[in-house]
């Protein structure tokens, strides 16, 4: 397998402005926690990844999808979701990323909202080393 996530988080974490919209790295995660405590908080997992051609045993191509969630805080004092979704999303595309899936759940019982988003894209392997 070609190492997505992390070339994924090292182009998210280098975007200044997406991380201090997010105040700092330590709100920008690769894991699910037991239940989001910390706001505003983004949480990028690989949902699928399929390599594709390869050379010596080696994948060239992997076909990904990667999952970001947004979660903030229902305030008129927190950065909206729509807002730190618009600034993943602009990182993502200009990696040449497609965001095939873009949509809020909010929760008001508990005043928090949940960005889902879901991009997608061919990397190859020589993009990453």
């Amino acid at each position: 397998m070609i190492a997505i996530k992390k070339a994924v988080r090292t182009f998210i974490v280098a975007d200044t402005a997406l991380v201090s919209a997010f105040i700092s790295t330590a709100h920008i995660v690769d894991s699910y926690p037991v239940t989001v405590e910390t706001f505003p908080l983004l949480i990028i997992t690989d949902e699928n990844q399929t390599d594709g051609e390869y050379t010596d045993n080696l994948p060239t191509i992997s076909r990904c999808r990667i999952k970001c969630d947004v979660f903030t805080k229902d305030d008129p004092a927190s950065p909206t979701s729509s807002t730190l979704g618009g600034h993943v999303a602009r990182v993502f595309m200009a990696q040449f990323w497609n965001c095939s899936s873009n949509g809020e759940t909010p929760d008001e019982t508990i005043g928090v909202r949940h960005r889902v988003m879901r991009f997608n894209r061919e990397v190859f392997a020589s993009e990453i080393i």
